[in-house]
């Protein structure tokens, strides 16, 4: 099965490395459990995207948006 490209990244997930199995949609956006939605990738690439999709992911609120800037 190994190496395929990280659903994320797009580099080597490589035999021998910890990863994830990251489903392409999202459960949370109605995505299947299935063999075709489920995918390799890379802990760190999975765990960063909470489970948000395209422009979401790079077009949603930062913590820093949230919280405001610092009052120095």
């Amino acid at each position: 099965m190994l190496p395929v490209p990280c659903s994320k990244c797009g580099s080597a997930v490589m035999p021998g490395t910890r990863y994830d199995i990251d489903h392409l949609i999202p459960l949370s956006a109605g995505g299947p459990s299935t063999a075709q939605n489920l995918w390799p990738s890379h802990v760190r690439c999975n765990r960063s995207d909470g489970g948000r999709l395209g422009s979401d992911k790079t077009n949603g609120t930062t913590r820093r948006d949230k919280r405001g800037e610092p009052e120095w």
